[in-house]
């Protein structure tokens, strides 16, 4: 079993939840169960706006799982990815440090997971790329946000109404 430990600057502090070995859910799966409110659009690695950190408790043991084609292109665009992080993950099974969290599957290792909560707008460290600015540009509509599961998104501009409204 592993423990994934969530942290963002929108949280009250740092969230440590638990992974079943061999499970497939992703790490966007394991936020919405466990109330954790990573931003995320469209849940196909399209978008980018669950973009997320990854630290592993123990460098050493450290496993690469398979970036998809959609989650290469992505960070290639928004310079989270390099040609030589491609090369540590599909050859030397060492993963990058920055990964969608709607494409991360965790293993059996324990991790941290940081996000900014704020989908588009990259992580305090700034671009892998060596760019000016905070990592990522804004997105063209505001992304949903997993808060309650009382709650559904309305609208592709994340529109929020209680779903016991009409």
């Amino acid at each position: 079993m592993a423990t994934v430990t969530f942290t963002s600057p929108i949280m009250h502090g740092p969230k440590s939840v638990y992974a079943v070995a061999g499970d497939t859910k992703t790490i966007l799966v394991l936020a919405e169960e466990n109330h954790i409110p990573i931003p995320f659009d469209c849940r196909d690695g399209n978008c980018a706006s669950c973009l997320i950190e990854v630290t592993y408790a123990e460098p050493s043991v450290k496993k690469g799982i398979t970036l998809t084609e959609k989650e290469k292109l992505k960070l290639k665009e928004l310079g989270k990815l390099t040609a030589q992080d491609i090369e540590d993950a599909e050859v030397r099974d060492l993963p990058p440090p920055y990964r969608l969290a709607c494409q991360f599957i965790a293993r059996d290792e324990d991790v941290t997971i940081s996000f900014s909560g704020r989908a588009g707008w990259g992580l305090s460290g700034g671009s892998r790329s060596g760019g000016k600015g905070g990592g990522l540009s804004a997105p063209r509509t505001p992304p949903r946000i997993f808060k309650d599961r009382k709650y559904q998104a309305t609208s592709s501009r994340g529109t929020m109404k209680s779903a016991g409204s009409a």
